[in-house]
């Protein structure tokens, strides 16, 4: 009977650590639909360490430094996210 109690906390406590990591995940998204230029959007991203972004970082330096005209699509940068998530 304990170790039917034991399971149950240990269920919830990892349900509740799955819903608060989701959380944090949507507010980044939030913020790079929210992004109002190429400038805002590579300091956004600049600070994550996810390999799926690397293209799209230097498409983004290229837009600001050397007046390029890459066009970046931001369901690509979110779909990148949840996908490093899915993985971690």
């Amino acid at each position: 009977m304990l170790g039917v109690i034991i399971g149950i906390i240990i269920s919830a406590l990892i349900i509740a650590l799955k819903n608060i990591k989701s959380k944090t995940d949507k507010s980044l998204i939030n913020q790079i639909k929210l992004a109002k230029g190429d400038k805002a959007l590579f300091d956004l991203l600049l600070p994550l360490n996810i390999d799926g972004l690397d293209t799209i970082l230097e498409q983004l330096e290229a837009n600001i430094y050397k007046s390029s005209q890459h066009k970046i699509r931001k369901k690509d940068i979110i779909n990148a996210i949840k996908f490093e998530h899915k993985i971690n």
